[in-house]
């Protein structure tokens, strides 16, 4: 057609000029020029080309030529349509796997947190009881509950990839211990459990505390609130492997995040690929084409900087690489920048695709290990703070606690009415005492007193030197239980004392006793056949003040007696008991009547004192058990458990919403600090790339 079309056109219209438009048919418009073909190709016979004359076009051979690149191009297309088709539905699947992995990390962590929310309400409780006691105990220490995130990690992703999709959280209660400064301070972390199990044997050392006024020593294995120290973790940090598909070296200051998402300091570790010496670093690769190729690695871990002062005592590092947990020499020192010099070298025989994709996306992760100081518990001053540790103190904290067996000094003098009839207005005179020095082998003395005459015992009781719990009230007195020089006894029965008085020293440590001896036992208003003696017991039941003891403490005092007819006036002859040979002499300190002895002076002058002195003997008493009653305990620990309940309703929530609030913080920080540690690490590896592409040679 387009042929016929020119043959009825005249031959000036279809003589081409230069730089004319020449047009298909096909609605295509392009530059033709003299010598060119209608696709701008010079073709030999053309004007300008090879052949001379000018030849006529082959419409046929043009429109062919445009049906083949036409067709060429619609394949073309058709391909890219493909292939992005097949991509795009790859890519949607990978979008559906990811927000299903989402979906699925976002309803485990929902899980865990409705699982946090029933371990906090039994946790809280406790937490504020361990908090109540201590404080009741004066223990220097602190427990609070915390939620702890944990990172697992996951083959193939990044570690913020893993915050977000594998985090786990759980319920952690951490027992700080404060030293006598404010600065001073260790933290022992307890899981819910292990604290809850710790909480019987807390409550036992209260029970004790209570019962008996004692608590365990602080930092001993007795003690509930105190662990051994051990290697706590530092924190994580985290070094790119992207950079290995390349084979380029990997080395950076490593930011170390605590579990809480706070930097606390850093560690300087590398990744060098090498020839199969281990020495030569290998070529870097400007494409990730490792795949089907050896792989030579040293992993250096050279030292750290910066570490927290209170966990800085024999530091190490430690990670996983491929299932298996290596470690570093542990630097034995206190420092916050240790140095490990830490070398490993590794091989992989053949690197696979999936290898490659590993290393594209993951990261090994460093862990910083290190122990606390260990500090010596504080000292309290203070009253406990609540009215739950105040209903759990004990009433007599503070007090130092009698022994169960008392020291008591105790010594007797004996005085005789001058009358017979021993009625108001008489007057007494000490009974003769021969001061140990008679025939029977008497170290402590023989009393003789006159048949008849009334007697007054004078009783003194010292206690023992750390004592001091003076006699309060005299109970009961008594006299009797009579036995021979042989010990049996004669004379079982007991006759009652009148106490006329009771005075203690200023230091409470002295207690004098006065008591009326009218009459008895038989034995006593008979009198004693010549070279015998006997030997009763004096028995008083006394209360002790600041004590408060279930039963009155008994004290008794055996001395030796003997009755006479009548008091002679002067002895003329050596007396058969006495080793005197003094005739009419005294036989001992004391021995004679010195006169009527004054009330004021019975235990101050220098007669009494010889007699104490010489009757005094000491003797244990055992008090009994020196602990609370069950029931007052119980009393006291039923209130103590209201003001707790009461205290635990008011702070449940506001401690549930603190402790949710921190975790989401928690995990907003780490997150953040995960994403700017991997994006400062990309951004190394782009400078690493950009220098390489300049110092390859072009083409």
């Amino acid at each position: 057609e387009e042929n016929k079309r020119r043959a009825g056109m005249p031959a000036a219209a279809l003589a081409p000029s230069a730089g004319a438009v020449a047009s298909t048919g096909l609605g295509v418009q392009r530059p033709r020029t003299p010598g060119m073909g209608g696709m701008g190709v010079v073709r030999p016979g053309t004007a300008g080309g090879a052949g001379g004359a000018a030849q006529t076009l082959d419409v046929d051979a043009e429109l062919a030529s445009i049906r083949q690149q036409q067709t060429q191009v619609e394949a073309l297309h058709q391909s890219r349509i493909q292939s992005i088709q097949v991509s795009h539905v790859q890519g949607m699947a990978d979008v559906d796997s990811a927000r299903s992995t989402m979906d699925d990390g976002l309803a485990q962590y929902k899980m865990d947190l409705q699982r946090i929310e029933d371990e906090l309400r039994r946790a809280h409780g406790a937490v504020t009881e361990a908090n109540a006691l201590a404080d009741a105990m004066g223990r220097k220490v602190f427990l609070a509950a915390r939620v702890y995130v944990e990172v697992p990690e996951t083959a193939g992703l990044s570690p913020a990839q893993e915050m977000m999709l594998h985090k786990t959280v759980s319920l952690q209660v951490v027992l700080t211990t404060k030293g006598q400064e404010e600065r001073q301070k260790r933290e022992t972390v307890w899981t819910a459990s292990e604290f809850l199990d710790r909480m019987f044997a807390i409550r036992d050392a209260h029970y004790a505390y209570l019962k008996l006024n004692e608590s365990p020593e602080p930092g001993s294995d007795a003690d509930p609130f105190h662990m051994p120290p051990k290697p706590v973790l530092i924190g994580r940090a985290y070094l790119a492997l992207k950079p290995l598909t390349h084979r380029l070296r990997a080395q950076h200051w490593l930011t170390v995040l605590d579990p809480l998402g706070r930097p606390h300091g850093e560690v300087l570790c590398a990744l060098q690929p090498t020839e199969e010496d281990f020495v030569t670093p290998a070529p870097p690769l400007l494409e990730p084409s490792l795949a089907g190729q050896p792989l030579n690695l040293v992993l250096r871990i050279q030292q750290a900087r910066g570490l927290p002062e209170d966990q800085n005592n024999h530091v190490f590092c430690k990670y996983t690489l491929d299932m298996e947990e290596r470690q570093t020499d542990v630097c034995h020192a206190k420092t916050s920048a240790p140095t490990f010099d830490f070398r490993d070298d590794l091989l992989f025989p053949v690197v696979t695709p999936d290898m490659v994709e590993y290393f594209r996306s993951d990261f090994l992760t460093i862990e910083v290990w290190g122990e606390p100081d260990t500090v010596a518990e504080g000292l309290v001053f203070e009253p406990p703070k609540t009215d739950a540790a105040k209903a759990a103190a004990n009433p007599f904290d503070g007090a130092v606690l009698p022994p169960e067996v008392f020291d008591f000094n105790i010594a007797v003098d004996l005085l005789e009415g001058t009358a017979a009839d021993g009625g108001e207005g008489s007057q007494f005179e000490r009974a003769r005492f021969d001061g140990g020095s008679n025939a029977m082998g008497v170290a402590s003395g023989i009393f003789t007193v006159t048949h008849g005459r009334p007697k007054r015992i004078l009783l003194q009781c010292m206690q023992g030197q750390h004592q001091s719990y003076p006699i309060k009230h005299v109970v009961s007195a008594w006299v009797g239980r009579v036995q021979d020089v042989y010990g049996n006894e004669v004379e079982p029965a007991q006759v009652p004392l009148q106490v006329l008085s009771l005075s203690t020293t200023p230091d409470g440590r002295t207690s004098n006793i006065v008591a009326n001896w009218f009459r008895g036992p038989p034995l006593c208003d008979q009198l004693t056949p010549e070279g015998s003696v006997f030997f009763p017991t004096i028995t008083i039941e006394v209360e002790l003040r600041n004590l408060d003891l279930a039963a009155p403490v008994a004290l008794t005092k055996m001395f030796a007696l003997r009755v006479e007819d009548q008091k002679p006036a002067a002895r003329n002859k050596s007396y058969f008991f006495s080793r005197s040979s003094k005739k009419g002499g005294s036989a001992g300190p004391g021995a004679g009547a010195g006169g009527i002895v004054d009330e004021k002076t019975q235990f101050d002058d220098t007669d009494a004192k010889q007699r104490l002195v010489r009757t005094g003997q000491r003797q244990q008493v055992k008090v009994g058990s020196l602990e609370r009653s069950d029931e007052a305990i119980a009393k006291q620990q039923e209130e103590m458990r209201r003001l707790l309940e009461k205290e635990t309703a008011v702070t449940e929530s506001g401690e549930k919403k603190r402790l949710l609030g921190a975790a989401t913080s928690q995990i907003e920080s780490m997150q953040r600090a995960l994403e700017v540690e991997e994006k400062r690490q990309d951004q190394e590896l782009q400078r690493q790339l950009l220098a390489l592409r300049q110092m390859m040679p072009a083409g």
